[in-house]
């Protein structure tokens, strides 16, 4: 058996956010699968990322979140992957914010 991760949405588009200002956006998440699921770790593509998520199993059909925090360093479009790794056979998920920033 294996474990399965769904996640309500993969990509999350903001809008237009402001340059060099904090912001955080949650990524739910539940397992599908049949046995306990655990995400081992979470890898944002950019220095301007940080991850924040619970280090618990969860059982099939609970759900959790991974919360990405962060501060756009560039002016334009943007956008930011993050590498989810879960489950002892080392699944992997890729997720994405994107947004246009401005400066004011």
């Amino acid at each position: 058996m294996s474990t399965e991760i769904c996640f309500d949405s993969d990509v999350l588009c903001l809008g237009t956010l402001l340059y060099n200002c904090e912001y955080a956006v949650i990524f739910k998440y539940t397992n599908t699968g049949k046995i306990p699921l655990s995400i081992t770790d979470v890898r944002p593509y950019s220095d301007c990322i940080y991850a924040n998520w619970d280090k618990h199993t969860i059982n099939p059909g609970e759900h959790n979140e991974i919360i990405i925090v962060f501060r756009p360093d560039s002016w334009g479009s943007f956008s930011k992957s993050i590498k989810v790794h879960y489950g002892a056979s080392g699944g992997t998920k890729i997720l994405k914010i994107c947004e246009n920033i401005t400066m004011n």
